[in-house]
């Protein structure tokens, strides 16, 4: 039959998962996502129940059921649109943007806590220094990294985070949660703001690190799909409440705190439990950048390793992926994020549609199938394009006649105009398959 993890290894694996998929970004988002609800956070948390937990947890499916990795499984549509686009994804998701982002809110919470503003940017230099030195130790051998996250940060993170949020639901920043900051449903803010953590294009990629451990411990192939299923679903459950915990405190604060992301969390740490509070969360918060740092960094490295064919050992991809991101961190995370933020959501459709396709799509392997795949992950592509760029286009007032254009578009303005697309495209190559089909038997 072949060994199974334990009890205690499944927990540990799956905290790991929670821990890489959790990371600052999400720890932050989820106060301010209660925070601009109010007394909606429950309905909006169902949206980013459907785009921040389940289709990540759906991307661990499909490559259970596809039986391999991001790109393994997009490249059976298309090898050179996979080369393309996870390409691309490896670099927003490493160096150019989630690891240096990781790093700078570090770096913002502690000099927020401190009050220290330092005059150079060597202060900066020196903690990435060591941010990135740390983050080597836990990634330099690739099947203990998820041995080490599992055993030694999330049991921090997880005591962490529940300290913070049994504090805030028993003595609550207020006694009542005010209306919503926003004028849409609280359903699609919710599923939109879920595109903002990435996770399901992590996931992806932190596949064959999560395999990895798996098979370090002793699980036969045969059994590790399944595994990875299991322990997938433990992560996003844990994932899932931590989510809730700090939208339900977060509801709270209404204008109490007139901040967002790590300053509102440092001050309702402080709120909360006083001087001790800004340690509590400075560490934290370094922990959940800490856990999603050292999976991106694993996991991209190990995806670029492979596409080099290991012309470039590992290590000096690691190496090389920490260098870049230490000086991008430096540019302060409102930078990074204004920067780059549009490239990672145009990223994120093509995703969605190729986890949907080998979760829902009973013959995933057919030749005609597959080609509506392709056709419909490029559909979803062009059209994230677009959000991207006019998401430039409103931030830099730019392009202003493009722009009204584009948002003639249906949905264009949530940022879902692939949707109805990307779903046309899929059918309509479905279809044209299965009459060609069907015209070459009449032929014979």
């Amino acid at each position: 039959m072949g060994k199974k993890l334990s009890v205690r290894q499944i927990l540990v694996t799956g905290g790991a998962v929670f821990s890489m998929h959790f990371g600052a970004s999400c720890m932050l988002y989820a106060v301010t996502w209660g925070k601009e609800s109010g007394n909606r956070f429950l309905t909006a948390f169902i949206g980013i129940l459907l785009s921040g937990i389940i289709l990540p947890a759906l991307a661990y499916v499909a490559m259970a059921r596809g039986g391999g990795d991001f790109k393994v499984i997009s490249s059976r549509a298309s090898a050179r649109f996979s080369t393309f686009f996870c390409g691309v994804t490896a670099i927003v998701l490493g160096p150019l943007y989630i690891i240096p982002r990781m790093c700078a809110a570090s770096w913002d919470a502690l000099t927020q806590l401190t009050g220290w503003t330092p005059k150079t940017i060597f202060p900066a230099l020196i903690f990435s220094l060591l941010f990135f030195s740390i983050i080597y130790w836990f990634v330099s051998s690739k099947s203990k990294t998820v041995g080490k996250v599992g055993n030694l940060l999330f049991p921090v993170l997880v005591v962490m985070v529940a300290l913070f949020i049994i504090k805030g639901i028993v003595t609550p920043i207020n006694p009542w949660r005010p209306d919503p900051s926003y004028d849409q449903s609280p359903i699609l803010y919710g599923f939109l703001q879920g595109y903002a953590t990435g996770d399901i294009q992590c996931a992806l990629f932190f596949g064959p690190i999560i395999i990895e451990g798996i098979r370090s411990s002793g699980v036969p192939e045969k059994r590790i799909p399944g595994t990875m299923v299991v322990v997938g679903v433990i992560g996003f459950a844990i994932l899932a409440a931590a989510h809730f915990g700090h939208m339900c405190i977060g509801s709270t604060i209404g204008d109490t705190i007139p901040l967002t992301l790590s300053r509102l969390y440092t001050e309702m740490a402080l709120i909360l439990w006083g001087g001790v509070g800004g340690i509590f969360f400075c560490v934290a918060l370094n922990t959940a950048a800490l856990t999603c740092t050292i999976g991106l960094t694993a996991s991209t490295s190990e995806y670029w390793e492979t596409e080099l064919r290991g012309k470039v050992p590992y290590k000096v991809i690691v190496v090389l992926t920490a260098a870049c991101s230490c000086l991008l961190s430096l540019m302060g995370m409102d930078a990074i994020v204004t920067v780059v933020a549009p490239i990672l959501d145009a990223c994120y459709p093509a995703a969605i549609v190729l986890v949907l396709y080998y979760v829902l799509m009973p013959h995933f392997e057919s030749e005609r199938a597959l080609r509506a795949l392709k056709w419909a992950m490029i559909t979803a592509c062009v059209f994230g394009a677009l959000g991207a760029l006019a998401a430039y286009a409103r931030t830099f007032q730019i392009l202003g006649n493009a722009l009204a254009l584009y948002e003639r578009i249906p949905l264009a303005k949530q940022n879902l105009a692939w949707v109805p697309f990307s779903a046309l495209a899929f059918a309509g190559v479905l279809l044209a398959g299965k009459r060609r089909c069907r015209g070459e038997l009449a032929a014979r």
